[in-house]
């Protein structure tokens, strides 16, 4: 976004409470995503762990079915709409008729990739990103 986009933005009320929100949000999203490669670490290194160690990863915290939301539900893919198009805005038509953007008001995929929001094509979903590969793993 430009500086001025940013600035407006600010200007508007309550879009510093908004902006901590999203921040926030985005904060906790990239620990969790932490935790889960810590978490794969500890289970890929178990043979190394005292018996204490896996007991308590396992029996104490049951951290094999903690993961189980993070499958049924990642929180690394997101389905976004995209808005509706403003009336009397010149960039809601495309120039030449073409577009490769989603048409307004359907939905996208994104996946967390190298902790950035990247579309993805409806197909590609099924192909594992690392948040999801260590999560299986």
């Amino acid at each position: 976004r430009s500086a001025a986009e940013v600035a407006a933005d600010e200007a508007r009320p309550g879009a510093a409470a908004r902006s901590l929100r999203r921040r926030g949000r985005a904060l906790r999203l990239r620990s969790g995503v932490a935790c889960v490669g810590i978490l794969r670490y500890l289970a890929e290194h178990a043979s190394s762990l005292s018996l204490a160690g896996v007991v308590r990863m396992v029996e104490t915290h049951d951290l094999v079915l903690a993961l189980v939301p993070l499958l049924e539900n990642p929180p690394w893919v997101r389905r976004r709409q995209s808005p509706p198009p403003r009336t009397g805005d010149a960039s809601a038509a495309p120039a030449g008729g073409a577009s490769h953007a989603a048409a307004p008001g359907a939905a996208s995929w994104e996946k967390l990739i190298d902790n950035r929001w990247t579309a993805v094509a409806a197909p590609d979903l099924l192909k594992l990103s690392q948040p999801e590969a260590q999560a299986w793993l």
